[in-house]
């Protein structure tokens, strides 16, 4: 059976990186939890290189919160997406921008998402984002932008 390949960009903050993360470059194979990107956060930051990737995601039900509430989870084939405060009870999932998370910012643990690093930017307040081989090249950036191919 032949699968096929989507590319999501991802952001990584730098000091979820450095804090916790192992280091990645292009072409590696990693597994990393997802969700939705802080835009406001992001906007003036990467200006006009933010990307405007969306997807509709189908639902695959909840996690538990650490609340003691449930995140939803939507994704197809190897990509899952946290969603804290979306409707569960809504069959799809608009998604933009996705993030990675180290330390539950997304109100749940729940399933990764497997993927091959496809490219690598760093990004620096107030500059375009310079491509880089490996996460440990210029890890004194704000964070990465990050295409990540997934298998759905």
């Amino acid at each position: 059976m032949t699968r096929n390949r989507l590319t999501v960009p991802v952001w990584v903050d730098e000091w979820q990186y450095a804090c916790c993360g192992a280091a990645f470059g292009v072409g590696d194979r990693v597994s990393w939890t997802l969700g939705p990107a802080d835009r406001a956060f992001l906007a003036p930051l990467l200006g006009p290189h933010l990307p405007g990737w969306t997807a509709d995601l189908p639902d695959r039900g909840t996690v538990p919160a650490g609340d003691g509430g449930e995140v939803v989870v939507a994704g197809e084939g190897d990509l899952s997406v946290l969603l804290p405060g979306a409707d569960p009870a809504a069959a799809r999932h608009p998604v933009g921008l996705l993030a990675e998370d180290r330390h539950g910012g997304f109100g749940a643990t729940g399933p990764s998402t497997p993927g091959w690093v496809r490219t690598i930017r760093v990004v620096r307040r107030g500059t375009e984002p310079v491509p880089v081989r490996s996460s440990t090249d210029d890890p004194a950036g704000a964070g990465f932008l990050v295409e990540l191919d997934v298998r759905y």
